[in-house]
């Protein structure tokens, strides 16, 4: 698998549970700023180390999934902060 056809599946998922959740992401960033995000990835992150610790017990969740989750929030914090003036 190329980078290209990673990126093209990030978008695909984002698009999807887009449209499935209604843009909470964004709607939680407007409510509560940066840390809406911060504390995403923090659980993205929590579960990450988890199924590293432990053999995965849910069948759709996997390490896999668990990175591409963290790169989609950093992407969508990134394009936030983007469209909305924040520096940094």
């Amino acid at each position: 698998m190329t980078f290209g056809e990673i990126t093209k599946m990030l978008e695909e998922t984002y698009l999807r549970k887009n449209h499935d959740y209604g843009n909470s992401f964004d709607k939680s960033m407007d409510e509560f700023g940066l840390v809406a995000s911060a504390i995403r990835l923090s659980d993205k992150m929590n579960r990450f180390k988890s199924l590293l610790s432990k053999e995965n017990r849910v069948d759709d969740e996997s390490i896999s999934d668990t990175l591409l989750d963290m790169a989609n929030y950093a992407i969508m914090t990134y394009l936030y902060m983007q469209n909305n003036n924040h520096s940094n």
